[in-house]
């Protein structure tokens, strides 16, 4: 790439790499922004494209230094690959139809970049219009973003594997050990390897990303989260604790730094849906958020005194990891999401209540003040709320099966037993006293639910550890960062 900046090696005028160019790119390992851009009338692409086309001719003609790795293609090579592909194919897709184009770029392997086609529009002096530019771009199904960092805890295969296929800059393992293995198995590919909280920062926070998807389990994900805020990230958010332990400060630090948050779980991407079309959050009399009701539904608490691991990890209908199934067995799971509903939507616990639905059709209700309920259904699957998120406001094609309504049976609603399942009512009290409670609450069944899958403690063992800790650990108003923190880890250990 030159020296000053990526190099976009696209037709000027909007078609797509020619094969001899492509295959150059592709052999030479060099690190090249290949862009596709949308062939218009406007005016505004119509100038870009001139600027673009100017800069090329530039680089072809030896007035710009081009580099690749000393065992890939130098500056003569790409300058004479370059020239022909202007001369023998730069017209090839300027005047095809949709269909043509789309054909080409799948062909090629390219997409157009967002964020980088922000930053060229600027560099141009072009303001960049986001309905004139990325409406037609998605419609058109020509968006296809990069893959910047990928984190995961102790799972090398599989992050090797995900590695290699999108090529990040940046991997990151949790687990330093597991890091360790996997900076091996990469050594010669280019992607930097990290581990702990320190790699988590440094992918939340990549200059090169606008979107990261916090997906960690637990409290962990509180500082990335914030990190990427600051930088003004678009938060697909499917860590629920962070909003949890630090709400106020997480919102209020979204809003500081014109951070957007879409939520990536389902009964909250399904509330975020029916929220598009209000015009005032006044409206909203109250959230419903559905509850599967988990592998336990109709049982009392002396029946569940007994229950192992294993019975709590069978949930009837979604396939999770086992922190979450548990917290799904007793019904905090849906706690923490009414937490979390009050901080993403500013609303009191009052407002948001759940529902148990069997079926997991219904993924969530909002009913506004004039009695309509808006509700999103959908089958039990969470590529269409990470999809959505992803893709927010564009709503991508899916090649899954769509919700059959003639064939999904009845649709049943029932309220959830506070008795049997005392930590939904432990999660509503602490969204009621506020500032650091939630955090103890979080933290505490955090402890509580790794020791009852060590086997350590009994089922309903869960509920008595966090009300213990809530009762015993003091809690802050207005709390700091600092604070909630804090406050995590008295939680734990007044759990033990």
């Amino acid at each position: 790439a030159n020296p000053t900046g990526p190099m976009h090696m696209g037709n000027a005028r909007g078609g797509v790499l020619g094969d001899t160019l492509a295959s150059v790119l592709q052999k030479s390992g060099a690190d090249v922004w290949r862009e596709f851009y949308v062939n218009d009338a406007g005016n505004q692409i119509e100038k870009f494209a001139k600027s673009l086309e100017a800069r090329y001719f530039q680089i072809i003609k030896g007035e710009d230094a081009v580099e690749f790795p000393e065992d890939g293609y130098h500056g003569d090579d790409i300058r004479e690959l370059a020239q022909a592909f202007y001369e023998n194919e730069g017209d090839k897709y300027l005047d095809c139809d949709e269909k043509t184009r789309h054909d080409a770029l799948a062909q090629f392997g390219l997409s157009v970049n967002i964020p980088k086609m922000k930053a060229d529009l600027a560099r141009y002096g072009i303001q960049y219009d986001q309905w004139f530019f990325e409406s037609s771009l998605h419609e058109s199904g020509y968006v296809a973003d990069t893959v910047a960092a990928l984190t995961a805890n102790t799972q090398v295969d599989l992050l090797e594997q995900q590695a290699r296929q999108y090529m990040p800059r940046l991997a990151v393992l949790y687990d330093e050990n597991a890091a360790l293995a996997l900076k091996k198995r990469l050594r010669g590919t280019g992607i930097e390897v990290m581990a702990g909280e320190e790699g988590l920062l440094a992918a939340a926070a990549m200059t090169e990303a606008d979107t990261v998807v916090t997906a960690v389990m637990g409290s962990v994900g509180l500082r990335p989260t914030l990190a990427a805020i600051q930088k003004g990230k678009r938060i697909a958010l499917a860590n629920k604790e962070t909003l949890v332990c630090a709400g106020e400060l997480v919102m209020d630090a979204a809003e500081k730094y014109g951070a957007e948050i879409v939520p990536v779980d389902s009964e909250h991407s399904a509330v975020f849906q029916c929220l598009q079309g209000c015009r005032d959050r006044g409206e909203v009399r109250r959230i419903l958020l559905t509850c599967s009701g988990g592998p336990f539904y109709g049982r009392t608490f002396d029946e569940l005194e007994h229950m192992t691991a294993a019975d709590a990890l069978r949930h009837p209908n979604w396939h999770m990891g086992p922190k979450i199934t548990v917290d799904s067995a007793t019904l905090m799971n849906k706690g923490l999401e009414i937490i979390e509903a009050m901080r993403l939507y500013r609303l009191p616990v009052e407002q948001v209540q759940a529902v148990i639905h069997r079926q997991s059709i219904v993924h969530s209700l909002v009913e506004f003040r004039d009695g309509a309920l808006l509700a999103q259904l959908g089958t039990p699957d969470m590529k269409l709320p990470i999809r959505y998120a992803l893709t927010y406001p564009y709503r991508a094609e899916s090649p899954d099966k769509p919700l059959d309504l003639l064939t999904c049976g009845a649709l049943t609603f029932a309220e959830p037993d506070e008795r049997a399942f005392p930590c939904l009512r432990l999660a509503r009290y602490a969204a009621a006293v506020g500032g650091t409670a939630c955090a103890i609450l979080n933290g505490a069944n955090e402890a509580a639910v790794g020791m009852f899958l060590r086997g350590e403690i009994g089922f309903n063992d869960i509920s008595r550890r966090v009300e213990r800790a809530l009762e015993r650990v003091s809690v802050q108003y207005q709390p700091s960062l600092v604070d909630i923190l804090e406050a995590d880890k008295a939680a734990r250990r007044a759990a033990l």
